[in-house]
């Protein structure tokens, strides 16, 4: 049994809280989907939360629709922002390479090793994979495999364990046919990184600040966009390089994620 670790709203002047100022409408509207799914909340709260993370603008833009943004119709309120906005101002389209290359840089950093770095993660993931599923640039099969890739090395044992009671509740086990899905490998990965799990408690200390980390602290200072701060590139959403990176042990069920 999976106890349910719930993260909370980031308040709206939070570092990482999304902010939307009209451009990038899908990563903002997927931030959200992520951020209120996380914090155990439904799509009724959706509607009202437009608002508080828009710039002072977008809510004047908006104040004609009072009733759709402090209503609890989602569809009705994603509709509405597709109709003024929608992604006219998209400065780059995400590709399937530019997925895969910040898969390997936040594996390769250890980055995700908490609950907040976590939803970090979720986030810029939804962020680099777009709509490339929906528009079969992308198979599920893949996007699943990179999602889990991006956890570092030393804790996909840990992990491929944590998933085998998920996926024997729907008569699947880990097989590179049979891949968890984002949703189950965000479960499992709750549960490993819960405050009271002991495993977790006695892992590693905390390594020293990641090229992830350093390019939120440095881009704190720009406008801020429709989710946690990025850089554009011709070839989809990129974060500032570092130039060193370290690579994870595997073990296990290495085998099955690496190709």
């Amino acid at each position: 049994m999976h106890a349910t670790v719930l993260l909370p709203l980031p308040t709206p002047d939070a570092k990482n809280a999304p902010h939307f100022d009209g451009k990038h409408l899908d990563q903002f509207l997927q931030t959200l989907e992520i951020l209120v799914k996380n914090a155990g909340l439904t799509d009724t709260a959706l509607p009202s939360l437009v608002k508080a993370y828009s710039s002072k603008c977008i809510n004047k833009a908006l104040a004609g629709d009072e009733a759709i943004f402090s209503g609890t119709d989602w569809a009705a309120a994603k509709a509405k922002l597709r109709f003024f906005f929608d992604d006219a101002h998209r400065e780059c389209k995400p590709t399937a390479q530019a997925l895969r290359d910040f898969v390997d840089k936040t594996r390769a950093e250890g980055y995700v090793k908490n609950l907040a770095s976590l939803q970090t993660y979720m986030v810029h993931f939804a962020m680099y994979q777009g709509r490339m599923v929906e528009e079969k640039e992308l198979s599920d099969t893949e996007c699943n495999l990179l999602f889990f890739r991006g956890f570092p090395e030393h804790i996909w044992p840990i992990l491929c364990q944590a998933l085998e009671p998920i996926l024997k509740a729907s008569g699947r086990t880990f097989t590179k046919q049979s891949l968890p899905t984002i949703e189950e490998t965000v479960l499992a990965a709750k549960s490993y990184f819960n405050p009271d799990n002991i495993d977790f408690i006695a892992s590693t200390p905390r390594s020293k600040k990641s090229w992830f980390e350093e390019s939120d602290s440095e881009s704190a200072s720009d406008d801020k966009s429709s989710s946690v701060a990025s850089d554009s590139s011709d070839d989809g959403w990129h974060f500032k390089k570092r130039s060193r990176s370290k690579k994870g042990k595997g073990k296990a069920c290495h085998s099955k994620l690496r190709h």
